[in-house]
């Protein structure tokens, strides 16, 4: 998680974090080709997320806290 997160962190100084905004406006455009990229790219991204907590978890890595400030 934390080479996850030192990536994001890299990117977003990279480009002066642009990425955000240009995923926020590509999700509003109405190009249904480009949504459904954008959809499927952040579903396959949650999947490789999800597993690498899983396996944090399963070797002991990572603890899951569950927080209610949500």
């Amino acid at each position: 998680m934390e080479k996850i997160l030192e990536g994001h962190m890299e990117l977003l100084e990279r480009t002066r974090g642009i990425i955000p905004i240009i995923c926020f406006e590509f999700s509003r455009s109405d190009k249904r080709s480009l949504k459904r990229k954008i959809h499927e790219f952040l579903e396959e991204y949650g999947s490789i997320l999800k597993e690498v907590i899983r396996e944090g978890i399963k070797k002991g890595l990572c603890k899951l806290r569950l927080s209610s400030g949500f």
